[in-house]
């Protein structure tokens, strides 16, 4: 079986994780033969799995790079992003490493990949927002830059947290930064605000 999808149920109204399990095909078909199909019953199961909910102010302590990538934009609400990080940063040990930077007309960097916690919570006070349209394809570079330029360790997941209004510009262009971040083993995570 897969490790499960969740650790845990956010909320009573979340669904629970979800496990899979994939059988393969050892010796293909010969001739007029045929094998079961990959998501057939025969090949292909899934079932629940953790179910608790999650323990109230739970703690992120897992090893990981996490680029907390802002929407700067004129129409955003600059100030509920940086509410959000905040609240990320201070439920995170120092196993986890963010890098903060915020887009709009230009992209600005506000913390590099690995700055103490106290440094990032300071940065994030002072921070003001780009304005101007939704560049997302510069943002995304921006990150890929952070963690290309960030001490990076082996074993550690990488992650793009990116935010977005959902009217950014460039988006062909960001298509192709979202798939260099993944090429370099980055999860893209997308939130709307």
């Amino acid at each position: 079986w897969s490790p499960c999808s969740r650790a845990c149920r956010f909320s009573k109204d979340a669904a629970t994780g979800r496990q899979r399990q994939n059988r393969k095909v050892l010796v293909p078909a010969e001739g007029l033969g045929s094998c079961p199909r990959p998501h057939s019953r025969q090949r292909f199961r899934a079932r629940r799995c953790n179910n608790e909910p999650c323990p109230q102010n739970a703690t992120c302590a897992a090893p990981q790079d996490v680029i907390l990538l802002l929407s700067g934009s004129a129409h955003s609400d600059f100030s509920a992003q940086l509410d959000l990080s905040r609240y990320l940063i201070e439920r995170s040990t120092n196993a986890v490493r963010f890098g903060v930077a915020a887009y709009g007309g230009s992209a600005k960097v506000f913390a590099a990949l690995g700055a103490d916690h106290s440094t990032l919570l300071a940065a994030l006070r002072s921070a003001t927002a780009p304005g101007g349209d939704a560049d997302l394809a510069q943002g995304a570079a921006v990150a890929r830059n952070l963690l290309t330029t960030g001490a990076v360790e082996p074993g550690r997941q990488s992650t793009v947290l990116l935010i977005t209004d959902g009217a950014p510009t460039q988006t062909d262009e960001a298509q192709t930064e979202a798939r260099r971040l993944r090429d370099l083993g980055a999860r893209v995570v997308v939130g709307t605000v």
